[in-house]
């Protein structure tokens, strides 16, 4: 009976450290997991500031697209986090301060080839394409206009169809040239715009920097010309309207 009871106790002793040792184990794992979290988010927040920072200091040297890149990439960091905590918020939100900054600063507006003596916009033919759309991207500060280069340009006709080259970045004067192939209705009004891109892919949508190009077929009185003005169509501006994303 005596070892009956003996053996009894050491079993119980047995599942007894069983248990002991996976709650020790759990817990340790647990620890483990807390502290990698910890370490983890805390390079995440030294890279958010590091970027901002950085991307400040790039805008100020005049790089436009390497500072939007970097307080894009804040943004970019905040999302990988898996909680929020203040420091991430305050950094997230001087990010965001700063692009907002450049929302009234970006214009896109119609290359020079493209404006009339008084300024204005003129309007190409459909039936001798001689040159196609070129625009050119800006940027102002408070020591004048910069030109913006190697920034992504997209050409899309809005109106009629056609052939186009749809992508184009641009060069160091800050234009980006679209060539046109084709018209595939060119007796009609084409309409073709172009804007700015965000190189960043869906977590930010750069605002809508645009401009509109339109060609008009001649009058059946008019010989066909690279540029054919209406006198009865209003004066063509550039246009920017911003994606309500950032609001300053």
């Amino acid at each position: 009976l005596v070892s009956l009871c003996f053996k009894h106790k050491e079993v119980r002793l047995s599942r007894s450290v069983v248990h002991s040792s996976w709650v020790i184990g759990l817990t340790l794992s647990l620890l483990v997991a807390v502290v990698y979290a910890d370490s983890r988010e805390d390079e995440i927040l030294r890279n958010m500031e590091e970027l901002l920072e950085t991307g400040v200091e790039k805008l100020n040297e005049g790089l436009l697209s390497e500072g939007m890149k970097r307080l894009v990439s804040v943004l970019a960091e905040k999302q990988k986090l898996s909680r929020s905590f203040p420091q991430a918020e305050e950094v997230a939100q001087a990010a965001q301060i700063e692009l907002a900054k450049l929302q009234t600063s970006i214009a896109l507006e119609a290359d020079p080839v493209w404006l009339d003596d008084s300024m204005n916009q003129k309007v190409g033919s459909t039936l001798n394409i001689e040159l196609g759309p070129v625009v050119i991207l800006t940027w102002r500060t408070t020591t004048g206009r910069s030109l913006i280069s190697n920034a992504p340009i997209r050409f899309e006709f809005i109106k009629g169809s056609g052939t186009v080259t749809e992508e184009v970045n641009t060069n160091s004067y800050g234009q980006a040239s679209c060539g046109i192939g084709s018209f595939a209705q060119p007796q009609k009004e084409q309409v073709i715009r172009a804007s700015l891109q965000s190189p960043w892919g869906a977590l930010f949508t750069v605002w809508k920097v645009c401009i509109e190009i339109f060609f008009m077929p001649p009058r059946p009185t008019e010989r066909p010309s690279s540029f054919s003005s209406d006198p009865n169509r209003e004066s063509l501006k550039t246009h920017t309207s911003f994606h309500p994303f950032l609001k300053y």
